[in-house]
């Protein structure tokens, strides 16, 4: 995290091209058409369905346990985001990536012992 926050700005963004460390970081390891193509890949309803499927006991214990996150995050809108995602057949992509958002920094926190 710290490495990320202080990256200088050229490393974020260089030239028109986001990404600028990791692009030049993957030279002869990815394809160039892949290493500087501009489109960003979208995880769609595939990722939202296999996030469900595979990691629903981490979301429900992360959000529902949220004593590391609660200083950090509207729990509030989290959980009505969480119960969205898992009640909506097609679930909405803000829903999914704000559980996701909201899991990802629990656990990161909980890794980290940084809890407040």
């Amino acid at each position: 995290m710290e490495f990320c926050v202080a990256l200088p700005p050229e490393q974020k963004f260089s030239q028109g091209w986001t990404r600028a460390i990791l692009r030049h970081a993957m030279t002869d390891i990815l394809p160039p058409e892949i290493q500087w193509r501009i489109s960003k890949g979208m995880l769609g309803s595939n990722f939202d369905r296999q996030l469900l499927k595979k990691e629903q006991d981490t979301l429900k214990k992360t959000i529902k346990e949220h004593r590391v996150i609660n200083s950090y995050v509207n729990l509030q809108k989290l959980n009505s985001a969480y119960e969205n995602y898992i009640s909506e057949s097609q679930t909405k992509g803000d829903d999914s990536m704000n559980v996701l958002n909201g899991v990802v920094l629990g656990l990161w926190l909980e890794h980290s012992n940084l809890s407040a």
